[in-house]
């Protein structure tokens, strides 16, 4: 069985013409995790496809956002002690083709990078949010 590296809870907010996932990374582990602030969105953006986001006929939703090639380095990264939670937030509609009165099936998923290279890559996955635009 994998072990799970962090919880990821995910919400769906729309405003008017904004979608806005919200999202909570919890450490289920014993141990201080660090988390990379850019696969987390710390900043409120993304700048790679780190959602799952699925159409109401089951098309996948593309990402039409930057795609930013880097350098992990450790200053990317963030503590969080066990059972301490992080909350993000990213507007989906800057970032993905959806549209205004379509359903749409949305999930976090990515592979997050490993602190100091200490390991392999950790899954992270949120629930799925089934939502109308």
């Amino acid at each position: 069985m994998e072990k799970t590296f962090a919880d990821v809870q995910l919400d769906v907010e729309v405003r008017g013409e904004i979608m806005l996932a919200h999202l909570i990374f919890t450490n289920s582990t014993s141990d201080k995790i660090y988390l990379d602030t850019k696969t987390i969105c710390t900043s409120g953006k993304t700048r790679r496809n780190i959602f799952k986001i699925m159409s109401a006929d089951n098309e996948k939703v593309k990402y039409t956002g930057m795609m930013e090639k880097r350098i992990v380095v450790p200053e990317d990264f963030i503590p969080l002690d066990s059972g301490d939670e992080i909350r993000t937030s990213v507007e989906l509609n800057q970032v993905y083709k959806i549209n205004k009165g379509s359903k749409y099936i949305i999930q976090y998923s990515v592979y997050h990078p490993s602190y100091l290279d200490e390991g392999p890559l950790n899954k992270l996955v949120s629930n799925s949010i089934e939502v109308i635009y």
